[in-house]
């Protein structure tokens, strides 16, 4: 057996492309650091010149139910993992705010992830990565081909589905296909930006469809198998076509008992996505009632001051005090003791 192994092994080699046609192509490889670099300066000198709106009026039209678009099909054929990152990865950007500082100058903050939907300039990503900003504050996208791009209007938003459509000033970008839901057991891909890891590409499934009542709302959300963290949020979630059935959103951590105490071990960590459908549902005006930013905003607080007084009455701390997770979800009370809901995003 032993030699069989070493008549077999050679030929493999021998059977490998040594260069010329059909040889592989050299992996992209990324240094952090250099490609975020010119988003300050950039993005700087797009304020000063008036292009970029400030956060102050992209808040206000986070509360746009659904716009119209009309988008082309997506290829027929499959693709393979390596594949797919080269089709897609320029399509891929990282949306990052433009904050004041306290001396009146503007420093870059930490990304997230967006994606082209159309080439004029249309992108999207998760409505969560727009909020909870100061006035002042810009937004820009840079690309893989050096552009900064500045955040110039969000077109629809829903901050239950956690999707918001904007654009860019920018043209000829390279647009991704939307199609609706996979079933599960589909494999998948991811390209986003865990921790400021740029562009990173994971695999896995589609492990579920479920539905969550988050602050009083049912959504349906769509979990995977492929890996992502902080920093990932509004990263596409790509078929075997390299359409975009899915948006990376949040994550949440089952433990095995309570957090904090001596038996808390983490057993696993559930990715939550932003299902195609409901992104699709915001290009025909929406299929659901639509909440405002300010009805959702009392929702949430409703709700964790219920969740913040229970743990009161039960002598518990609270939990955001504690260690700022996000306060158990209503209607889930034994089960949320083991879960420590995160957003994958980042600024």
């Amino acid at each position: 057996m032993t030699t069989l192994r070493l008549l077999i092994f050679p030929l493999l080699l021998t059977a490998l492309p040594a260069g010329g046609e059909g040889a592989r192509p050299a992996p992209r490889v990324w240094d952090d650091v250099k490609f975020m670099e010119p988003f300050g300066p950039a993005m700087t000198a797009l304020v000063a010149d008036g292009k970029a709106t400030a956060a102050v009026e992209l808040l206000k039209q986070l509360d746009r139910p659904g716009h119209a678009l009309e988008l082309g099909a997506g290829p027929a054929e499959k693709f393979t993992a390596p594949q797919l990152y080269e089709r897609c990865v320029e399509s891929v950007g990282a949306i990052c705010t433009l904050d004041k500082t306290e001396e009146g100058g503007w420093e870059p903050g930490l990304p997230a992830t967006a994606w082209v939907l159309l080439a004029d300039g249309v992108m999207v990503t998760d409505a969560h990565v727009f909020d909870d900003v100061e006035d002042e504050t810009r937004f820009g996208v840079q690309m893989v081909d050096g552009r900064t791009l500045p955040v110039t209007e969000i077109l629809a938003a829903d901050l239950d589905f956690d999707v918001a459509i904007f654009r860019v000033d920018g043209k000829d970008l390279k647009p991704l296909p939307l199609a609706a839901d996979e079933p599960v057991g589909a494999p998948v891909c991811v390209i986003s930006h865990p921790d400021g890891e740029m562009f990173s590409l994971t695999q896995g499934n589609v492990t579920r469809y479920a539905i969550h009542r988050d602050y009083g709302a049912p959504v349906a959300w769509m979990s995977v198998g492929a890996d992502f963290a902080k920093g990932s949020s509004g990263g596409p979630v790509l078929n075997e076509h390299g359409a975009v059935i899915g948006m990376v959103a949040s994550t949440s951590t089952i433990y095995y008992g309570e957090r904090g105490e001596p038996d808390d071990d983490v057993q696993m960590v559930v990715k939550y996505c932003v299902p195609g459908k409901n992104i699709l549902s915001l290009l025909k005006g929406g299929e659901r009632p639509h909440r405002t930013r300010a009805e959702v905003k009392k929702a949430m607080k409703d709700v964790e001051e219920e969740m913040k007084k229970a743990r009161e009455e039960e002598g518990k701390p609270d939990k955001g005090e504690k260690d700022g997770g996000k306060p158990e979800e209503p209607g889930e009370a034994s089960r949320s003791k083991r879960l420590d809901r995160r957003r994958a995003g980042k600024r």
